[in-house]
Protein backbone atom coordinates (compact mmCIF):
# COMPACT_ATOMS: atom_id res chain seq x y z
CA UNK A 1 0.00 0.00 0.00
CA UNK A 2 1.46 3.34 -1.05
CA UNK A 3 0.86 6.46 0.96
CA UNK A 4 1.71 9.77 -0.65
CA UNK A 5 2.35 13.04 1.11
CA UNK A 6 1.90 16.41 -0.57
CA UNK A 7 4.91 18.62 0.17
CA UNK A 8 3.94 21.28 -2.40
CA UNK A 9 5.36 24.67 -1.53
CA UNK A 10 6.95 23.52 1.74
CA UNK A 11 10.61 24.52 2.06
CA UNK A 12 13.30 21.87 2.59
CA UNK A 13 16.57 22.52 4.41
CA UNK A 14 19.29 19.88 4.23
CA UNK A 15 22.10 19.66 6.76
CA UNK A 16 25.18 18.15 5.13
CA UNK A 17 24.01 19.15 1.66
CA UNK A 18 27.54 18.80 0.26
CA UNK A 19 27.37 15.02 0.49
CA UNK A 20 26.41 12.89 -2.47
CA UNK A 21 23.15 11.65 -0.88
CA UNK A 22 21.76 14.94 0.42
CA UNK A 23 22.75 16.84 -2.72
CA UNK A 24 20.97 14.25 -4.86
CA UNK A 25 17.77 14.65 -2.84
CA UNK A 26 18.05 18.44 -3.06
CA UNK A 27 18.58 18.22 -6.81
CA UNK A 28 15.44 16.11 -7.32
CA UNK A 29 13.34 18.46 -5.20
CA UNK A 30 14.58 21.59 -7.02
CA UNK A 31 13.80 19.94 -10.37
CA UNK A 32 10.25 19.45 -9.06
CA UNK A 33 10.09 23.18 -8.33
CA UNK A 34 10.24 22.93 -4.53
CA UNK A 35 12.19 25.45 -2.43
CA UNK A 36 15.48 23.97 -1.15
CA UNK A 37 18.24 25.36 1.04
CA UNK A 38 21.10 23.71 2.83
CA UNK A 39 24.18 23.98 4.98
CA UNK A 40 27.45 22.13 5.32
CA UNK A 41 30.70 22.43 7.23
CA UNK A 42 32.86 22.82 4.09
CA UNK A 43 32.52 24.35 0.66
CA UNK A 44 32.76 21.63 -2.01
CA UNK A 45 32.28 21.49 -5.76
CA UNK A 46 28.67 20.47 -5.02
CA UNK A 47 27.90 23.36 -2.66
CA UNK A 48 29.93 25.94 -4.58
CA UNK A 49 27.30 26.40 -7.30
CA UNK A 50 23.64 27.23 -6.77
CA UNK A 51 21.37 25.51 -9.29
CA UNK A 52 17.78 26.19 -10.08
Amino acid sequence: MLNSVDFSGRPFHFIGIGGIGMSALAYVLTKRGLPVSGSDVRLTHITGVARS
